[in-house]
């Protein structure tokens, strides 16, 4: 049966796979956006084998990579550019550290692409290498030959000359204590999680945390295996005191909502193991209603307990929406109603009644969310003539709101409801035109027969209509100086593959977003490098009047133009570039040697 879509707040964890441009990733592209130096110390962290994929999503992926400790590092991958977020203290002041360039090769090489090449190593830095190795093993040799007292004496002293490592000892001694005693279970944890703050904590700090706190779960699931009724409430206790960290964290990486996860995941495990009394359901809801971040999925406990439990938990949900249907709705009460709707609606899914879902959505379809839920669930289930009907009633009450049009022109499109749908993509486009919905506007005229040839020429109409009411809202001579923006327009003609008029507009005195020039540059071919030249050039003119150390895009855009220029006149045009930018001293110590 399909999953019903209702609204919670629920982080949306999309898996779908997708296709990334390998070009971003090259070594070129890394090195120019990096610099030389940083790409040669990545290349060691990949050959040691000190990166590792913790979570590929859509367009981004998050890796640990081990440095002096280990670090969060993401990339979030577009369609034309590539950044990085690290919580290294490099990444404060530059966009791709060492280790961001060290994620990339390492993702590279996992998606099919180059390897990465190996680093370059002297015949000095070989001998350096095996020293070391030779180094280690000794050690190794010599601590396993000392009494225990002696290395326990010399550990404890270092410890307590290092903060982390006396904590990894306590932690150490606790799990200890507690595999043998349940009573000290719920301490431990609130020992590692640590559930009081006294100062707001983010970037590293947060990550630090996290790695700690996800010590507590294979702590409990050997305590699952022993005792999984003591397990069971040491994870409500875990997932309580988490709740409480959460309120002093900045979980912009989300760190705090993986242990979060972790923890539902034993949760549900120990609810297999020690099925418990309808009792617990109170506890159970307060978990669900508390959880800061809405990850506790209520169908997948439902499934997880016994029929008894979940008529118990059903009956405390629908009481307590009873309770609040008959409260005055203030706007105080609107996200708890939101919340207590959404679970009615999944305890009456598991109960397999539809007939009572429907007559539910009905009655309650009169917000946004309500009356979205109720289409989805009318085509979900093929009821797609009542999804329609329902879709434009929303439409017409709640003034076209995107969320509720976006479903009727979905079920438009899906049955053959051409100049219905055409009609609300030209609305749209006459509303707020913009390139996504020039292309959806094109792709649904050709759906149309006699819409097919006129529907170009009349968006060009609004485009232009459009910029003579803006250019009249300006004065005349202000608006001569500074030309028209022509960023849509040229997007526009890319799409519809008219490349010599989208150049023709791109040149001065217009203006147009350099994305968009970018793309102009891409379409040139080899035999049009000049132009594509002229165009880089301007490009990184507007770049560099705001742009600041380490210059990583206007480097980018130079490596981009050298590429388009003969090798004489690559040279000249760094020569041009360090006299004219000579006040930008990191920027000029980066250019080409000309």
């Amino acid at each position: 049966m399909p999953t019903l879509l209702i609204y919670d707040r629920r982080v949306a964890k999309p898996r779908r796979s997708t296709s990334y441009p390998l070009a971003l990733l090259s070594d070129a592209s890394l090195r120019a956006r990096a610099g030389e130096k940083t790409f040669q110390r990545a290349l060691d962290y990949v050959a040691n084998g000190r990166v590792a994929l913790l979570a590929q999503l859509n367009g981004s992926a998050e890796f640990v990579v081990e440095g002096t400790e280990p670090y969060r590092t993401t990339l979030l991958i577009e369609a034309r550019r590539i950044s990085a977020e690290c919580n290294c203290p490099a990444a404060d002041m530059m966009e791709f550290c060492k280790h961001a360039v060290a994620a990339a090769l390492y993702f590279r090489s996992r998606l099919g692409g180059d390897p990465p090449p190996a680093p370059p190593r002297s015949a000095r830095a070989e001998g350096a290498a095996e020293a070391r190795v030779a180094t280690r093993e000794r050690l190794q040799t010599f601590l396993a030959a000392q009494s225990v007292d002696d290395l326990a004496a010399r550990l404890w002293t270092a410890a307590e000359r290092d903060k982390s490592l006396m904590a990894e000892l306590k932690t150490w001694e606790a799990t200890t204590r507690a595999s043998d005693d349940p009573k000290a279970l719920k301490h431990l944890v609130s020992e590692i999680v640590g559930d009081s703050q006294s100062r707001f904590l983010h970037g590293r700090d947060v990550a630090t945390w996290a790695l700690r706190a996800e010590k507590v779960v294979p702590l409990l699931r050997r305590a699952l295996e022993r005792w999984p009724d003591v397990a069971r409430d040491a994870t409500e206790h875990a997932l309580r005191a988490v709740y409480r960290v959460a309120q002093h964290m900045d979980d912009s990486n989300g760190e705090v909502g993986a242990v979060m996860e972790s923890l539902f995941d034993v949760l549900v495990d120990t609810l297999k193991a020690a099925p418990f009394a309808k009792s617990w359901a109170p506890r159970m809801l307060a978990l669900i209603e508390d959880d800061p971040y809405g990850l506790i999925d209520a169908a997948s406990l439902l499934a997880t307990v016994d029929a008894e439990f979940a008529r118990a938990f059903t009956g405390l949900v629908e009481k307590r929406w009873d309770e609040l249907e008959r409260r005055k709705q203030t706007e105080e009460t609107r996200h708890e109603r939101l919340f207590l709707r959404g679970l009615v609606l999944v305890c009456l899914e598991h109960a397999g009644d539809s007939a009572a879902v429907f007559a539910f959505l009905k009655r309650t379809a009169d917000d946004i969310f309500g009356a979205a839920d109720l289409i989805r669930w009318c085509d979900q289930r093929g009821r797609h003539r009542e999804a329609i009907q329902f879709a434009q009633a929303a439409c017409r009450k709640h003034r076209n709101h995107r969320l509720v049009e976006d479903l009727l022109l979905t079920a438009y499109e899906r049955d053959g409801w051409d100049e219905e749908a055409l009609a609300i993509h030209k609305r749209r486009f006459a509303d707020a035109p913009n390139a996504h919905g020039y292309a959806a506007l094109v792709k649904a005229a050709a759906r149309v027969p006699t819409e097919a040839d006129a529907i170009r020429p009349w968006a060009y109409t609004v485009l232009e209509k459009r910029e003579s009411g803006r250019a009249r809202d300006l004065d005349g001579r202000r608006a001569e100086r500074r030309g028209r923006d022509v960023t849509l327009a040229v997007e526009m003609l890319l799409h519809d593959e008219k490349l010599d008029e989208a150049l023709t507009l791109v040149r001065h005195p217009n203006h147009c977003a350099s994305s968009v020039v970018m793309c102009v540059v891409e379409r040139l071919p080899p035999e049009r490098n000049a132009e594509a030249f002229e165009l880089l050039d301007r490009v990184l003119e507007e770049e560099m009047r705001f742009a600041q150390s380490p210059y990583h895009e206007a480097l980018h855009i130079v490596h981009v133009a050298l590429a388009r220029a003969s090798a004489a006149d690559a040279s000249a045009y760094c020569a041009r570039l360090k006299v004219k930018y000579k006040a930008k001293r990191n920027f000029v110590s980066a250019l080409p040697a000309a």
